[in-house]
């Protein structure tokens, strides 16, 4: 069904018909339920600690030094915390803080390429959502000064680096 079907749909019910049925939503449908309490007292930093917390879980999946990590379950939850209506600041500060927790995560174990990669969009993410609302120059200096060398390993920063368009930072200067 369309949104518009949808729409044609509410405009047909009563006001009784369209309590009712959002009432059996918000029981039946647990992420329903999390978006009408949030949508009637919006806090902010319950919303990003519960998902800091799910994505904490997430990214550090971790069985016999290896990462398990799932980049689809990470981008899914950072679509769901988007999907809340919530500023792009914030949305943009809970994408850092998984960039910067995938990074642990490639400094303390093994991983593949999938993470790796994923990691990469995410950040392409930050930067389009950050030109797309007006804060990317805010955005640059903050990732200018997080891209250093203790960071992570020189690749990292500098392939994330380079994704911003920012100076590579020479080879020859990570010992």
């Amino acid at each position: 069904m369309s949104k518009a079907q949808l729409k044609k749909e509410l405009k047909a019910m009563s006001h009784e018909q369209v309590c009712e049925m959002l009432l059996d939503v918000y029981s039946a449908i647990k992420p329903a339920r999390d978006y009408f309490e949030f949508f009637l007292n919006p806090d902010v930093e319950k919303l990003t600690e519960k998902y800091k917390k799910t994505l904490y879980n997430e990214i550090w999946r971790v069985k016999r030094h290896v990462s398990k990590a799932r980049i689809s379950k990470i981008k899914g939850a950072l679509k769901e915390y988007a999907s809340y209506g919530i500023d792009p600041r914030d949305v943009n500060g809970l994408r850092m803080w998984v960039i910067h927790e995938i990074v642990r995560v490639l400094r303390a174990y093994w991983t593949g390429d999938t993470l790796f990669k994923g990691m990469g969009d995410i950040y392409a993410d930050v930067l389009a959502d950050a030109d797309t609302h007006g804060f990317y120059s805010e955005q640059i200096k903050k990732l200018n000064d997080m891209l250093t060398l203790d960071f992570g390993y020189i690749n990292y920063v500098n392939y994330l680096r380079r994704q911003a368009g920012l100076p590579i930072i020479p080879t020859d200067t990570a010992k």
